[in-house]
């Protein structure tokens, strides 16, 4: 019964196809799946398995148990250690448009900057594509040696837990 969701958007998609102005109907079905979509409000959990794009360990993936709390523009990040959920100290900011969001943030200390981009978008009411980049710079470090920079990256599927 779930498939029959899509129904009423595919009849719209082909008579917009036909006749391009869009009408009441296509608009309200539209709009009813934009909302449908836009629902990233929650808490959402996943394993990140990233790995290294450039690099000196590009076959040893970072690996994190991760959790993602969303509320409006409030976001935090957490990751389990030792069977606690911990909260990254970072300041991570977000960016809503439609169905998707950008989640982000920058942090640096002395000779050492790093950068994360979280993009997300539901995949349905209860499951989310998450794609999970970092990339850091120890630019103080010998751009030779294999611990100067880093950039990561994978895709993973992040469940709604608070439903």
């Amino acid at each position: 019964m779930k498939h029959l969701f899509w129904l009423p958007l595919l009849v719209s998609a082909a008579s917009f196809a036909a006749n391009p102005e869009l009408s009441d109907e296509m608009l309200a079905a539209i709009e009813k799946h934009e909302k449908y979509f836009s629902q990233i409000d929650g808490i959402w959990e996943g394993e990140i398995e990233a790995f290294e794009l450039y690099g000196a360990y590009p076959n040893t993936p970072y690996k994190a148990r991760m959790r993602l709390v969303i509320s409006g523009d409030e976001v935090s990040i957490h990751s389990k250690k030792n069977k606690e959920w911990v909260q990254y100290r970072y300041d991570y900011k977000i960016i809503r448009h439609k169905t998707n969001a950008v989640i982000y943030t920058h942090a640096s200390q002395i000779a050492w900057v790093e950068s994360v981009s979280i993009l997300v978008t539901l995949k349905n009411i209860d499951e989310m594509h998450v794609l999970w980049q970092r990339t850091v710079n120890n630019y103080a470090t010998d751009p030779k040696s294999k611990d100067a920079r880093g950039n990561f990256q994978n895709h993973a599927i992040f469940r709604r837990v608070d439903a």
